[in-house]
């Protein structure tokens, strides 16, 4: 059985209480233990991984992001699972106006770090600690 690909977005904002991540929480019943970010599957052979990433974040939650603005975190396999996620990063410089679809997504919340490494799947936090080095105070980005 061949990896299926799924392509997201790790959307961040920085508040004066530090960083937060948004999360989402699917409506299916085998993943209501988890939250995620707004990803899905895509076919290589059809679509980029950037351009389904953006896709899913306006199908699920109905915000618009220009693909110029993603940057690369990487790639996640999921433990016992034959997923593959290429992750993406956007910062969320406005306030957004979120619309869970209530198909696939039945809510879409701003957290903090710490209760987004506790929420999500595992596969996804190491993308959330690779956010807070990259976007932190210290990084070369922000000196």
């Amino acid at each position: 059985m061949a990896i299926q690909d799924s392509a997201g977005v790790l959307i961040y904002r920085l508040e004066g209480r530090g960083m937060e991540i948004l999360i989402v929480h699917s409506t299916a019943p085998e993943h209501l233990e988890k939250w995620s970010i707004p990803k899905g599957e895509f076919d290589p052979e059809r679509e980029t991984a950037s351009s389904a990433a953006v896709r899913e974040v306006e199908e699920e939650i109905g915000v618009r992001i220009d693909p110029a603005e993603l940057r690369f975190l990487g790639e996640s396999v999921y433990r016992n699972k034959r997923k593959r996620v290429h992750c993406f990063l956007w910062e969320a410089r406005e306030p957004l106006d979120l619309v869970p679809d209530g198909h696939e997504i039945g809510a879409a919340r701003f957290v903090g770090v710490d209760t987004a490494k506790t929420l999500l799947h595992d596969a996804l936090v190491g993308f959330v600690e690779l956010t807070e080095d990259s976007t932190g105070p210290d990084s070369p980005d922000r000196r």
